[in-house]
């Protein structure tokens, strides 16, 4: 059983209250009165979490300010005809925006608090949609929220649970998160709906809130990674400075620093605030140059990518090996991945005696270079060459 020490323990709970859903963003509506201030076409919260970039909520294309009492407010502008489905109302633009942004570390989303309001004759189907970074728009939420009522003070809806989306936790500060709220089935006549209302300008209600957690640094605080050649291996090398909720470490490697390709993985130290160091022996290494880089992972499957680093590797013989057999030549090669191989055969003065294409698997290959006639006591030279290998050795049949 592991030792934990009350020090630690201690710590630990610190980290989780830290990390204790609350909420991040949020919008109270009675400063705001056809009396005294209008809302104008966006509005940025009236509380939120300190480590978050200013939160604002604002109108589709299709939707124009109507003033009512602590309310945001609108009018459906596209023609009875239309707006009718989400499709259409996606295309005429009605809906609300709301963009959430880390200022530092990352940001987590776990719950929508909202409370709708509408007229006899506005939209009467709802739906919350997330983009991040502005690519498409994903729906959350079981289904589609309808809404018929016309109350005083609107409606406050079911929350909706966010805690689920993976997409949603440990978001980076450099990614921007833009809710969208849709609404579709206006009647025909003065088609409004938005968000509120709030009872009186003594109301401390959020009528929209979106709960969370913020963390000031990120879940894994990386100060160096390294990668240095030994013999026929490359040793990598990290260290991280801190941790929360830290599972583990794939690594990952690459021939062209495009496509990489997960070689090992590494345990993580969960949350600790001690510098921690970290090993992996690459025994089976590219030749040439190749790329490494780490994916760290969190306990709730979260991800992050670090830069790849570079390192240029000369394989010693050992791993490629080349000797005469009866009908030409026997090769050993020991790849580090799969890949097409070209083998060529030459006199010392250059004179290309063969050349094959090969296949190479991971692991050894055991390969025979049949119908090659060479002059006995003769020294040749054999060249391997693929995309991560160009090594030559010398044979005399």
């Amino acid at each position: 059983m592991k030792k934990i020490n009350i020090a630690f323990m201690m710590l630990a709970l610190l980290t989780v209250n830290t990390l204790k859903a609350q909420v991040i963003a949020g919008w109270n509506l009675k400063a705001y009165s056809t009396g005294n201030n209008s809302i104008p076409g966006s509005l940025n919260a009236t509380t939120q979490d300190a480590n978050i970039e200013t939160p604002v909520l604002s109108r589709g294309s299709g939707l124009t300010p109507s003033y009512f009492n602590y309310a945001y407010f609108s009018d459906v502008t596209s023609t009875s005809a239309t707006g009718n489905t989400a499709i259409n109302a996606v295309s005429n633009g009605d809906y609300y925006l709301v963009t959430l942004k880390a200022a530092t570390g990352t940001m987590n989303i776990t719950k929508i608090n909202y409370q709708l309001y509408r007229s006899a004759n506005g939209p009467n189907t709802f739906r919350w949609a997330y983009s991040i970074n502005g690519g498409a728009y994903v729906n959350v939420g079981t289904a589609d929220v309808t809404y018929t009522g016309t109350e005083n003070l609107g409606l406050v809806q079911s929350t909706i649970d966010l805690s689920g989306i993976t997409e949603l936790q440990n978001i980076p500060a450099t990614s921007t998160v833009t809710f969208r709220l849709l609404g579709w089935g206006a009647a025909t006549g003065t088609r409004r709906f938005g968000l509120g209302r709030n009872a009186s300008a003594s109301d401390n209600t959020l009528i929209l809130a979106f709960e969370g957690s913020l963390s000031a640094t990120l879940p894994v605080e990386l100060t160096s990674f390294t990668a240095k050649p030994q013999s026929n291996t490359v040793q990598l090398n990290w260290q991280t400075a801190s941790e929360q909720r830290n599972s583990h470490f794939e690594i990952l490697r690459s021939a062209n620093g495009a496509s990489f390709e997960v070689i090992g993985t590494k345990q993580g130290h969960g949350t600790t605030q001690s510098k921690q160091n970290y090993s992996f022996m690459d025994k089976q290494p590219i030749n040439g140059t190749s790329y490494y880089a780490l994916k760290q992972y969190n306990e709730d499957g979260g991800s992050k990518l670090y830069d790849a680093i570079s390192v240029k590797t000369t394989l010693t013989s050992e791993w490629f090996s080349v000797a005469p057999s009866t009908a030409g030549i026997s090769l050993r090669v020991d790849a580090g991945l799969s890949e097409k191989a070209n083998i060529s055969i030459m006199d010392v003065s250059g004179n290309k005696i063969t050349e094959r294409q090969l296949l190479l698997n991971k692991g050894v290959n055991q390969l025979e270079i049949e119908n090659v006639m060479l002059a006995k006591g003769k020294l040749y030279l054999v060249n391997l060459k693929s995309a991560s290998i160009n090594q030559t050795a010398k044979i005399i049949k």
